[in-house]
């Protein structure tokens, strides 16, 4: 048992480096921080121009709603295609849809036989 060699470490042994963590100089660090602040405040204001540009749009959006609205709001609250419709199927009277089911004495009607 004493023909057994001594164990040999097989991997590559990587010589130390010297230490190349070493911290930026001040002077570029404040460079560097002053850049930064620059950026963001160049963000920042061209963020709220265009937040200014998206007011003022969504003001002049709800000025021709409210328009519209004052327009439109005098008439009842159909649709000009549901206004249409009665016209034509109601001959343009002020006839409500049971009037006209009445004088047409229930033609047209589906009758459940029960």
């Amino acid at each position: 048992m004493g023909n057994i060699p001594e164990p040999v470490d097989i991997k590559p042994r990587i010589p130390p480096t010297p230490n190349t963590n070493t911290a930026p100089p001040a002077n570029d660090r404040a460079a560097r921080l002053a850049q930064m602040a620059a950026d963001a405040e160049s963000h920042t204001s061209s963020r709220l121009i265009s937040l200014e540009q998206r007011r003022k749009e969504e003001e002049l959006r709800e000025q021709a709603e409210a328009k519209a609205r004052e327009r439109y709001g005098k008439q009842d609250t159909k649709g000009a295609y549901v206004r249409e419709q009665e016209k034509m199927m109601m001959g343009g009277s002020a006839m409500g849809l049971g009037d006209v089911l009445g004088r047409r004495g229930g033609k047209g009607l589906l009758r459940d036989d029960v």
